[in-house]
């Protein structure tokens, strides 16, 4: 059986607004798209596709709300099961109220998610009518990297896989409980799957200062220490500000306009230490070149000190669409989306007895724009002569690993008797590469394991990645228990978000790496049984530059023949995965016919590299009945029928 690989996603796109990766658009008529199945609860009273209210695009979402003495809260939510962001920063919606709408200003629009089905607390950001702008589609981010980072324990995200995720309306806050109005969202989409650098600062300031002279700053300086784990930063000591005006900012003016007109955000990432106060406050901001304007205070998020974590790199945002939205509204004239940038930076405001220095890195801009990163399947077992690809069981382990048929497919079997010393048992593969040849290392990493339903409840998975031992000095690993996170009696992708572990300093993705699973003995050392592995994957890099030591002594790694292999599930509701080999480079085209040969849909249209392939093919927005596909790659065509049965 073979896991998700790749989640098919529709690129559509809003008239005047940045492009983005788009989830769901709700252009279908009668579709309710990802949100199938909405919970209606009690407070809305219909859910349904419309047309687009501002005639901008095809359709829209639109929530109609009809209370009478209701002030209870509910949510629509997502219905795929668990969803890659593949490394996005942002989760945002678009929202409408329309100008002459009755919504009253203190209605609670939260918008919520949670790690992955099944997995609670939920973590929820709540907007209020009020702050959104009427008669305008407007920006609602749900912060996928850093909420992630400041509250692992509640949204642990650092897998990056989503779980449900929705909108949670809340009407309690409302002086009246009987009123009635719509809602309406738009192009659900990942934000800042592929940021844009525009400083790092590795050898100098490149041309950051002091934007304006308070006496505040000390000095602004690069430094080569490592802070976190990072070699090249931006140092910004700050001297006793008593009796100085509040507030101190480093940035840049550049010397000509900076073009963010198609970009949504700019992220600053800051480090502060503990001594950092509660009191202090930090607030990532632009200005555009034609009016030098300070944006409208609702458009800019500012951070105190207790939302920021100490003694670990964070990221900031302005969120440029949303500020000129604002702006625009209230009739002022800050707008990114039709300026370039004048000045942007970082202010920094503490109580003026506070000295320290704050650290400033990775300054950049991040969109949705373009195609998503590429997936290299490092490991599905398929190819004989690939073997176990790497995989052992090292000295000091228990348990034996082979490569064997399940169902329709091989995968690795890991066989453990934990009645026999070490109580231990591993599987891992040495010298994997988490960078391909363009300088691209993996966002995150993935591996699917199936749990076999008589293992001991409690006992420990652990997704293991060490890297380079002079930046690890251990192990980093992200532990499941069975029970909560993983599922006994079923396969499980378990995660690791390689792309935090990096921006930490706490793996080198230029040093190779050690990938795998651990096991303790469960608290049962007469337990034995059978687990079994499959498509270890790697998020937003190709397989070009990744030979391993195991495939540097192996020139028959890749495939010899073109195949398209037989879609599983199948029959399937509403998602199978599509497999094919490519043993040359070659331009690839696969697209899905309905029963009398029109083609509905292209998967892929592009050149890939030689290699061994899966994607996902989500049927929701199809009805039942047999398709084919088929693929056309150099001379080689093929088509195979598949079935879905709602």
């Amino acid at each position: 059986m073979k896991k998700t690989i790749l989640l098919v996603v529709w690129f559509f796109f809003l008239a005047n607004i940045a492009k983005a990766q788009v989830i769901e658009n709700f252009e279908k008529a009668g579709s309710l798209g990802i949100f199938r199945n909405a919970k209606l609860g009690a407070l809305a009273d219909s859910i349904y596709q419309t047309a687009d209210p501002s005639g901008k695009s095809s359709g829209a979402l639109d929530v109609h709300f009809n209370l009478k003495g209701i002030s209870d809260k509910n949510a629509i939510s997502q219905a795929t099961q668990v969803m890659s962001s593949y490394g996005a920063q942002q989760l945002t919606y678009w929202i409408y109220i329309p100008s002459n709408s009755s919504i009253p200003d203190s209605l609670a629009i939260g918008l919520w998610l949670q790690a992955a089905v099944g997995s609670w607390p939920v973590n929820e950001l709540d907007y209020y009518a009020k702050d959104i702008p009427k008669g305008v589609w407007y920006p609602l981010s749900y912060p996928l990297t850093d909420s992630s980072i400041a509250n692992p324990a509640k949204n642990d995200l650092a897998s990056h896989q989503i779980g449900d995720f929705g909108i949670r309306w809340n009407n309690s806050h409302c002086v009246s409980a009987s009123w009635s109005g719509d809602i309406y969202i738009d192009n659900v989409s990942l934000i800042g799957v592929k940021p844009a650098i525009y400083s790092d600062y590795k050898t100098s300031l490149e041309s950051f200062s002091e934007l304006w002279n308070n006496g505040w700053k000390d000095s602004i300086y690069q430094t080569t220490v490592p802070v976190g784990g990072v070699s090249g930063v931006l140092g910004f000591k700050l001297k006793n500000g008593s009796a100085k005006t509040a507030g101190a900012g480093v940035g840049i003016q550049p010397s000509s306009p900076y073009d963010a007109t198609k970009q949504n955000f700019l992220a600053v990432w800051v480090y502060a230490d503990e001594t950092f106060p509660d009191s202090g406050y930090f607030q990532v901001f632009a200005q555009d070149n034609s009016t030098w304007n300070w944006p409208n205070p609702k458009g800019i998020t500012t951070y105190d000190g207790r939302s920021v974590p100490k003694n670990v790199w964070y990221p900031l945002y302005f969120d440029l669409l949303q500020a000129s939205e604002v702006d625009v509204a209230a009739g002022s004239e800050f707008n990114s989306q039709k300026y370039k940038l004048g000045k942007f930076g970082l202010q920094v405001d503490a109580p003026k007895s506070w000295t320290g220095t704050v650290y400033v890195d990775r300054m950049e801009f991040i969109n949705g724009a373009g195609t998503l990163p590429s997936i290299w399947v490092a490991a599905n077992f398929e190819n004989s002569s690939y073997g176990l690809q790497g995989f052992a069981v090292p000295t000091g382990a228990t348990g034996t690993l082979t490569r064997v048929l399940y169902n329709d497919s091989y995968v690795m079997e890991g066989d453990i008797d934990f009645s026999k010393a070490p109580h231990q048992f591993a599987a891992l593969r040495n010298g994997i590469s988490l960078m391909d040849t363009a300088g691209a290392y993996a966002a995150s990493v993935t591996f699917s394991v199936y749990i076999p339903s008589d293992i001991p409840t409690g006992t420990n998975i652990q997704f293991v990645l060490a890297g380079d031992a002079a930046i690890n000095s251990a192990q980093i690993q992200s532990d499941n228990i069975v029970g909560s996170k993983i599922v006994a009696g079923q396969w499980n992708t378990i995660t690791m978000n390689t792309d935090s572990l990096v921006r930490s300093g706490l793996v080198d993705p230029t040093k190779s790496a050690q990938v795998g699973v651990v096991i303790p003995e469960p608290g049962n050392s007469t337990w034995a049984g059978k687990l079994y592995f499959d498509n270890l994957t790697f998020y937003g890099i190709t397989q070009s530059g990744q030979l391993t030591a195991v495939a540097k002594s192996n020139n028959s790694l890749l495939p010899t023949d073109y195949k398209l292999y037989n879609n599983y599930p199948n029959p399937f509701n509403p998602e199978t995965t599509i497999r094919y080999d490519l043993p040359k480079e070659s331009n690839v085209v696969i697209k899905v016919y309905d029963i009398t040969g029109k083609e509905v849909t292209t998967l892929v249209n592009e050149n890939k590299k030689a290699g061994v392939y899966s994607l996902r093919f989500n049927g929701s927005n199809f009805a039942s009945g047999i398709y084919f596909y088929r693929i056309t790659a150099g001379y080689f065509t093929k088509a195979n029928k598949m079935i879905i049965l709602k």
